[in-house]
């Protein structure tokens, strides 16, 4: 059923008669995602590679694209590279248009930080993280990276704040 919406959602993109993958960042966007989504499933490397060209195209359209700077990120960590930023720079890229983004690409985001230890100690993009909306469940399986009493002190600094 998913695979089945996920081939409609990429048909309806690119078939529309309006052409919106061509001018339309968010169209881009969405393509690169449903595209990203059926690569995971499928585990077919030129989908990753698809999904990476659309995300490119969406940041040459309209750089303030949160997620495809993220996606490009991620598909860069895979082996799948792009020609506009390396892992490093598609994550700054991507913090500084979004103060905030919804939790779970915002929990990618910081969770592939971490992996390249670009996050410190105490690291503003945490609480940043947390004062986005994050559920308290979320944010301890997001931040599960963290040391437990680090991770225990940073649950607690926000839980006080509500």
């Amino acid at each position: 059923m998913r695979q089945r919406l996920l081939e409609r959602a990429e048909l309806g993109l690119k078939q529309s008669w309006a052409l919106p993958t061509r001018w339309h960042a968010g169209a881009a966007e969405a393509l690169s995602a449903v595209i990203f989504l059926k690569a995971e499933t499928l585990g077919d490397a030129s989908l990753f590679e698809q999904s990476a060209r659309w995300a490119t195209h969406t940041v040459r359209l309209a750089p303030v694209q949160p997620n495809a700077w993220i996606r490009l990120a991620a598909l860069a960590e895979r082996g799948y590279g792009n020609s506009v930023c390396d892992i490093d720079l598609c994550l700054e890229r991507s913090w500084s248009v979004a103060l905030m983004v919804e939790p779970e690409p915002a929990c990618a985001r910081l969770q592939l930080a971490q992996r390249r230890n670009l996050l410190t100690p105490n690291d503003a993009r945490i609480e940043a993280y947390l004062d986005g909306g994050a559920s308290r469940s979320e944010a301890a399986r997001c931040l599960s990276f963290l040391p437990p009493d680090e991770l225990f002190q940073t649950l607690m600094r926000t839980l006080s704040s509500d």
